[in-house]
């Protein structure tokens, strides 16, 4: 059944995807609408995925580079949902989170995907602790770096006084600075926090 949803999931991902570029190039608000639910609708169905999957294993889906990947994704798009949920200028930036979870999601189809029993070392509560907190991490990062690189052409754009074509559909530097600096607000603690609790988590596995 975790294999259904994650398809799904996929598909979903790369129809927000195609939605978004039309968006981009069109700037028809249809699109946007239509590209933005479809990867709400994709983010549902890859968070059954992992539930499945969670409940399939009987443990954190988070120990092959199939579900590592898969989780990464998962956090990238959980990420993009709750910064556009406080800055809604920022719907744009889906034309790049989108094919960035289309993309992690096709690598991860290319993975293993058998079940394995957990090793004893990973049969703890910091599993999940620690896994689940600095994923997240990276997927507000990411958001972060992503948000950092059309600032800097929207910036040189303005500065040359070109402002056609595509350039014209990104958010304004301010939104831009807006998203970066929350994506940094929020991915920061969640680094330390999963930082501290692998530390804690090595210390009582190894000594």
């Amino acid at each position: 059944m975790n294999l259904l949803f994650f398809k799904l999931a996929l598909i979903t991902y790369i129809i927000s995807t195609v939605g978004f570029f039309i968006f981009a190039y069109t700037q028809k608000k249809e699109a946007a609408k239509g590209a933005l639910y479809t990867l709400i609708l994709g983010f549902g169905f890859h968070t059954f995925s992992i539930i499945f999957r969670w409940v399939e294993a009987g443990h954190p889906p988070l120990t092959s580079l199939f579900e590592a990947t898969s989780f990464t994704s998962w956090g990238i798009v959980l990420a993009y949902l709750v910064t556009i949920k406080k800055i809604k200028q920022a719907k744009i930036l889906g034309a790049i989170i989108a094919p960035i979870a289309a993309l992690l999601m096709l690598y991860s189809s290319l993975c293993p995907k058998e079940i394995f029993p957990l090793p004893p070392v990973l049969r703890s509560l910091w599993l999940p602790i620690h896994a689940v907190i600095s994923i997240l991490s990276y997927g507000f990062f990411i958001l972060a770096a992503a948000s950092g690189v059309f600032y800097l052409i929207q910036e040189r754009q303005i500065k040359k006084k070109k402002l056609g074509g595509w350039f014209k559909r990104l958010p304004s530097l301010d939104t831009l600075d807006r998203v970066n600096e929350l994506s940094i607000k929020i991915g920061f603690p969640l680094l330390t926090v999963g930082i501290i609790t692998g530390a804690a988590w090595a210390e009582k596995a190894w000594g």
